[in-house]
């Protein structure tokens, strides 16, 4: 409680300074990291802290960090230090909690801590019996003989992460941590020191913040009312989509259409029939737009866009027709409107063939069509043939 309010350079060790920028740089900018680093304890003696920090992102802005830190001063005292006892190395290494092994330079394995029974269910003979020829399977893992372990300087320490099959078949994610120690006489690596954890409770917990990050951007991108995309996806889209076109040569088509008189619809049957009327009409378009690379979106209010990549203006217009129609079936009752007695809309088409390709123009002119559309009647498509 005595660190709440505090800033976090307040307990940081100072020469630590650099890392936890440069750390929390990246997770500024939307990444997960963990780092080792050092923290001044209440009565000034320095701890050895592994640190784990996640952005939490929300509308693909940062808006706070969940991190945690677990103190590791003892363990770094075990990992690190060549031991110079063999009883005192016993004694660390059959109490640790942690995987403790040691490996010739092939990686075969000298000796391993017992507490790897209970970690990965094979005993210490077990292992050293078989891990050489035939190791436990592994997923992402760099062996003990990868180039970056054999390069490893003296002092220099190399910590990665990887799944292992258990012998009971589960894989859970291990941390390992290794140090060369080296032949003096010949000068060359002669073995390694390995202390290695359990961090499956950590990944999973990053797991299930990547699922909520990505959950959360998903909903950032998401009309509330319709479920189809909202403004900001849209907006986005055409960026992307108007700059391939360009780069590709292939043409982009943009669809705007809106409800006629639907302030009168609002007005006759009230705000829920009208949340309605724009639901239903988004659930009933929704899959006629069924090409991955297109978009329907809800521009705002009664208003909708569908965007059309690498379909021309001739294309486009027969889409549009067919949104149109599609609308005017639904046979939504609309006893105020001067057209029909059903729900209409009314559609504006433009393409990249006959305008630059660039999202606010494309918008402006396709908007311009829509409105042509309504003074020559409504309920009909124009597209912009000309320029």
């Amino acid at each position: 409680m005595d660190l709440i309010g505090k800033p976090i350079y307040s307990f940081i060790d100072k020469n630590q300074y650099p890392i936890i920028n440069e750390q929390f740089s990246k997770v500024l900018q939307g990444n997960s990291v963990s780092f080792y680093t050092k923290i001044v304890h209440k009565d000034g003696h320095l701890l050895d802290m592994n640190v784990t920090a996640v952005p939490i992102i929300v509308d693909h802005v940062v808006v706070g960090i969940i991190g945690y830190a677990i103190d590791i001063t003892k363990q770094k005292q075990v990992e690190m230090d060549l031991i110079e006892s063999e009883k005192r190395y016993r004694f660390i290494t059959e109490n640790s909690t942690d995987i403790i092994s040691r490996h010739n330079a092939d990686g075969s394995i000298v000796y391993i801590s017992p507490i790897v029974e209970n970690i990965l269910g094979y005993t210490p003979n077990e292992l050293m019996e078989s891990f050489f020829e035939n190791p436990p399977k592994t997923r992402s893992i760099i062996n003990l003989v990868d180039h970056r372990v054999l390069n490893l300087k003296k002092g220099e320490i190399y910590t990665f992460s990887y799944e292992m099959q258990t012998k009971n078949g589960n894989f859970i994610f291990l941390e390992s941590t290794i140090k060369a120690f080296y032949d003096q006489e010949e000068n060359k690596i002669a073995g390694f020191i390995a202390v290695s954890r359990d961090i499956t409770e950590r990944k999973l917990f990053e797991e299930k913040l990547q699922r909520t990050n990505e959950f959360l951007k998903q909903l950032s991108t998401m009309d509330g009312l319709t479920g189809i995309a909202n403004r900001r996806r849209f907006d986005e889209f055409m960026e992307v989509e108007c700059a391939r076109s360009i780069d590709s040569g292939l043409p982009i088509s943009l669809i705007l259409f809106d409800i006629d008189f639907f302030k009168l619809y609002n007005d006759t049957y009230g705000h829920q029939a009208g949340d309605d009327c724009l639901k239903l009409i988004a659930s009933t378009i929704s899959p006629k737009i069924n090409r991955s690379s297109d978009l329907f979106a809800r521009y705002g209010g009664e208003e909708f866009a569908i965007v059309l990549p690498g379909t021309d203006l001739k294309g486009a217009a027969k889409v549009a027709e067919k949104v149109r129609k599609a609308v005017e079936d639904i046979k939504i009752l609309h006893s105020q409107s001067k057209v029909s007695k059903y729900v209409t809309i009314s559609v504006g088409v433009v393409s990249s063939e006959t305008v630059n390709p660039e999202p606010k123009l494309m918008i402006v002119k396709a908007d311009d069509a829509l409105y042509c559309a309504k003074n020559l009647g409504r309920n009909r498509t124009v597209k912009v043939e000309k320029v």
